[in-house]
């Protein structure tokens, strides 16, 4: 079977910034560290702190290999991982991430400058639908990029805007086109941006309540 990437409903970008130590941290060391709770697992840093999210690990990764100023992490494809995300921002927040702001309990904060000038202001300081939409296409793109995997996405309408709900399909076939899709939905702007022969449609009899779910199988 193909590699497969679960976005469950649950997955929300973590408040809070990495430690530099991170980005050399290997991902069994990131699985030792995982607690269970209702809502699934959830990690906890050396500090006590909630543990970073894989994608600002992903970011503070790229933009230390791109000053290549440590041996041990990969500069070669730093410039396109920085430029597709920033692409991203810049479509959905009107900026670009250039700078890191560092903070005196070693973490470092990634500082969004807006593309018209002004103050910069934390990646944090985005909305939730911002987040989810730039993190999610990013994390597709960046776990695929090199080979096609099969991707379940529940929801992927969580915080966005309506507006943003055809552009979501639209976007995720324009940076992964190679990956098989299947994505649950209650979004009719979802389930319609997609082929008829591709959309599988769920839902109750004229004599029950008219509560349904839309079930997508895209290719």
């Amino acid at each position: 079977m193909q590699p497969c990437l679960y976005f469950h409903s649950y997955r929300k970008v973590q408040e809070g910034n990495p430690e530099l130590g991170m980005m050399v941290e290997s991902d069994r060391i990131h699985r030792r560290m995982m607690i269970r709770t209702p809502y699934g697992r959830v990690g906890i840093a050396p500090n006590g702190n909630m543990f970073v999210s894989t994608f600002k690990l992903q970011i503070l990764r790229a933009m230390m290999g791109k000053a290549n100023l440590f041996e041990r992490l990969d500069s070669k494809n730093a410039d396109e991982t920085l430029d597709r995300l920033n692409g991203l921002i810049d479509r959905y927040a009107g900026g670009k991430i250039a700078k890191l702001r560092p903070s005196p309990d070693n973490t470092v904060d990634f500082r969004i400058s807006p593309v018209g000038g002004g103050e910069s202001f934390a990646f944090d300081g985005l909305s939730s639908g911002q987040k989810e939409i730039i993190s999610t296409l990013f994390l597709i793109w960046y776990y695929t990029r090199q080979k096609p995997c099969l991707i379940l996405i529940d929801e992927p309408e969580l915080h966005l805007n309506a507006e943003w709900h055809r552009d979501f399909v639209q976007q995720v076939f324009k940076l992964a086109p190679n990956n098989q899709y299947i994505i649950a939905t209650h979004s009719e702007d979802i389930f319609k941006s997609v082929n008829e022969d591709r959309r599988l449609f769920f839902g109750l009899s004229n004599n029950e309540p008219s509560r349904r779910n839309v079930v997508e199988n895209v290719r």
